[in-house]
């Protein structure tokens, strides 16, 4: 139906595919689909660097292998690969690929050295700790909210927002986790996934220019210790758009390439399947081997190199196969993850589905599937505020068999949104949708029927989220709480904090007048992420302890002066 056959059990899909014309010059050769044992001899000679020695490096589940060339290969020429090995798409095993012509893309050097200055009214400030978190204001929490806390990234230019960084935040607004962004990088694509049978919070981090970014992705545990980092193989920086772990371990990775193709500029989105532990590349994807550059729906800038797909998002489908979100072609695409091929087109200009009534979308973010063929996504509708039209997100009923696409509900803000760029909508356990509004300061959940039960915006009209989520969360640091006081005659004012902690129930208060004889003065309900706690006794030295809902300590802060 869609041009792509079943592949028999016996054959071996090869990365860079057969014919291929947009390698990376220091690309790794995966064949999927046998062992180590099976692969036999590899020879790789390219037309202009000659013979290759190289490492055959197995792949961690057993069902690939990896040539690792010793040196990279050369822009333009051609690699024939010679194997004994069934490889689909070649001659009895023998089959080539074209390495792009072009460079690595850089991003634009900055000479910033801090982070800016919050401005004034966008932010909190606390005693306890020095950490500036984002204003979230809170104009509705309703029942029939789905459990989690809210999970967003708070920093996408140099304009907006300020403080920016990594927020975990109640349903109050009340910020749970601050972790402000290294000066001189951005933060974007922040979300809870599972990574060996645990929680990880995921972000990117590294540098943004022009619509796309050069960096790489972090894993941080319960304690919000660095567990991994995932960068791109074969010489790219892994993009901010999205970042997706499997159920096998591996990350499905972005990246953008500059190749020279018809005398211009093209960028080039290159999909990637690392294994996290070993960083073996098992699955190497190009825009440019299996979409024309003519279902754009963008024209060339001149003086810019032409990005014609846009990647935005990488979900793993039911049956293991990958749906892919271009925003400039205004279509997501069903990718065949054992070979790399489209199965299909869903919106766009050639879209293999008849498009029901309302559910045309373009400019799209953050394609996924939720199970029972129904789809959601965030779908922006429009390339400029002025252009009119509203975004919204959408619940879309997609049966591949009739080839057909129906809407099932649209979710759309009360004040009209038009959303330029960025965005998200996530279902929620309960069945509700997260709608991220993107560059537009707002974050709302709405049921499942269309009634709002949540809606809350940043404090600055221009602040933002690239993607918004709701999640569980457990959080444990492995810093100590902090506190502060102050002593005013026969009274002291405590504060205390602990950035990240979600178990603590109760703060108690230790004072005393030598560092080595505190004494329980107080115990009171944890409000927020600072807690002010009164105390009517003049302290010269106090500490705090949290306290889980049980009573028992958590840790305890060292011990400070009464100022």
């Amino acid at each position: 139906m869609w041009g792509v056959a079943a592949i028999a059990a016996t054959t071996v899909a090869a990365f860079p595919s057969p014919g291929a014309g947009t390698a990376l010059r220091g690309t790794e050769i995966s064949l999927r689909g046998v062992t180590a044992a099976e692969a036999g001899q590899i020879t790789v000679t390219g037309t202009r660097s000659g013979g290759h020695a190289g490492t055959l490096q197995a792949h961690p589940d057993g069902k690939g292998v990896s040539f690792v060339p010793a040196t990279p290969f050369r822009a333009g020429e051609t690699v024939t690969v010679q194997t004994t090995l069934p490889v689909t798409d070649s001659n009895n095993g023998t089959y080539s690929f074209t390495v792009a012509r072009g460079d690595y893309l850089r991003p634009t050097r900055t000479s910033e050295s801090t982070v800016p200055r919050p401005r004034k009214g966008s932010f909190h400030a606390y005693r306890s700790d020095s950490v500036k978190t984002p204003r979230l204001v809170v104009t509705r929490a309703r029942r029939g909210r789905a459990a989690g806390y809210l999970v967003l990234n708070t920093g996408w230019s140099d304009a907006r927002p300020r403080p920016d960084g990594i927020l975990i935040s109640d349903d109050r607004g009340r910020p749970v986790y601050f972790q402000p962004r290294v000066p001189g990088t951005k933060v974007f694509d922040v979300a809870v996934q599972t990574y060996q049978g645990r929680p990880v919070l995921t972000y990117w981090e590294g540098s943004f220019a022009a619509g796309w970014g050069y960096g790489e992705y972090v894993l941080l545990d319960e304690s919000y210790r660095e567990v991994a980092r995932i960068g791109a193989v074969g010489g790219n920086r892994a993009d901010i758009h999205d970042m997706t772990i499997t159920p096998e371990g591996t990350a499905l990775v972005p990246s953008y390439n500059l190749v020279r193709k018809g005398g211009r500029q093209i960028l080039d989105n290159v999909i990637q399947e690392i294994d996290i532990a070993t960083g073996r590349l098992l699955l190497e994807w190009h825009s440019l081997d299996h979409v024309d550059l003519s279902e754009s729906r963008d024209r060339p800038t001149r003086g810019m190199p032409f990005d014609y797909f846009h990647l935005n998002s990488i979900d793993v489908g039911p049956d293991g196969d990958l749906l892919v979100s271009a925003r400039n072609t205004c279509a997501v695409y069903e990718i065949v993850r054992q070979t790399g091929g489209v199965r299909w087109r869903l919106g766009g200009k050639h879209s293999d589905f008849r498009m029901g009534r309302g559910t045309r979308f373009c400019r799209q973010h953050d394609a996924r599937w939720v199970g029972g063929g129904t789809m959601t996504l965030f779908d922006n509708h429009v390339d400029r505020v002025r252009d009119g039209g509203q975004s919204r997100g959408l619940r879309l009923s997609v049966n591949q068999r009739r080839e057909r696409v129906r809407l099932l509900r649209g979710y759309t803000h009360p004040r009209h949104l038009a959303v330029a760029n960025k965005g998200s909508a996530r279902q929620l356990s309960n069945g509700n949708l997260l709608v991220g509004w993107g560059a537009m300061p707002f974050i709302t959940e709405f049921t499942r029927h269309g009634r709002i039960v949540f809606d809350a915006h940043f404090a600055k009209a221009d602040d933002g989220t690239y993607r918004a989520i709701r999640a569980r969360w457990e959080g444990r640091p492995a810093t100590a709480p902090r506190a502060a006081a102050d002593r005013r005659g026969d009274r002291t004012t405590v504060w205390a904090s602990w950035n990240g902690a979600t178990e603590v129930a109760r703060w108690r208060v230790l004072g005393g007048d030598s560092e080595t004889a505190l004494q329980p003065v107080a115990t009171v309900r944890k409000r927020g992420f600072e807690t002010t706690i009164a105390v009517d006794s003049g302290l010269a030295f106090v500490a705090v302890e949290a306290l889980d809902a049980d009573g028992k300590v958590l840790r305890a802060s060292r011990v400070v002066t009464a100022r």
